[in-house]
């Protein structure tokens, strides 16, 4: 979890919720910069843990160098193809496209969320190194409208 806070007075702090063990990493910064912050105090982080590093998001993966020094094992869940989206400037999307190829490389495998980001990430690495785990559900094509109703909407009328 990423706290943005004036004053760093904690680094790391672990706290469970519900079984779970959330990492708190505190940085000082703010916008682009408290993200590569966060990425890079990560790293190292996870540098210093047991287990597999499973990385969602290829945005710090010059961090992932880091991980790769220690003889980490890296599994990356690459995200879509940021930089070629036109919302970005050219600095931005540099530095995506940059991140994109290291995450590639740097990774021991890759995950993929869509076969076209597959096919995508083929172009960079060997197929057998890239896992599809697609998002998705069944269609719902029918089911009790109450619970819809109970909140004040009308189904099929929500979004």
């Amino acid at each position: 979890c990423q706290d943005e806070v004036e004053r760093i007075d904690q680094r790391v702090r672990n706290e469970t919720w519900r079984g779970i063990e959330l990492i708190h990493i505190q940085v000082a910064s703010k916008g682009p910069r408290a993200t590569l912050e966060f990425d890079w105090q990560c790293a190292r982080d996870a540098a210093r843990r047991p287990g597999v590093c499973l990385v969602l998001g290829y945005n710090g993966a010059v961090f992932l160098t880091w991980l790769r020094l220690k003889r980490r094992k890296i599994f990356t869940n690459m995200d879509g193809i940021e930089w070629r989206r036109p919302k970005w400037g050219m600095a931005a999307r540099t530095w995506f496209w940059l991140n994109e190829w290291i995450g590639a490389w740097a990774s021991h495998r890759l995950v993929a969320d869509h076969p076209a980001i597959a096919d995508h990430l083929a172009t960079r690495r060997p197929r057998s190194a890239i896992a599809t785990i697609a998002y998705g559900a069944d269609p719902v094509t029918s089911a009790p409208e109450a619970p819809v109703r109970a909140l004040g909407l009308e189904p099929g009328r929500y979004l």
